[in-house]
């Protein structure tokens, strides 16, 4: 099951999204996070269980075109 929640962290959306994320709900995930009005959106995958070819393939083109900041990096644990 996918579960998606929506939170804000100062100008950031932020999207934790857990469970299982495949073919049959790729879609959903998309619209929701193109929905949002907010400039700056970030995933927080740590909750996620499974996904399959398809979840990755929009994983890989959600991903960020520019660095992150060292803000957003650090709320997820990977900076310094």
């Amino acid at each position: 099951m996918l579960r998606i929640e929506r939170s804000v962290r100062g100008a950031i959306a932020v999207f934790a999204v857990s469970g299982r994320v495949g073919v049959e709900n790729v879609t959903e995930l998309q619209r929701i996070v193109d929905s949002e009005a907010a400039q700056r959106k970030a995933l927080n995958l740590k909750d996620l269980t499974l996904v399959d070819r398809h979840a990755v393939g929009f994983l890989a083109r959600a991903r960020p075109r520019v660095p992150r900041s060292r803000t957003v990096r650090s709320m997820f644990g990977s900076g310094s």
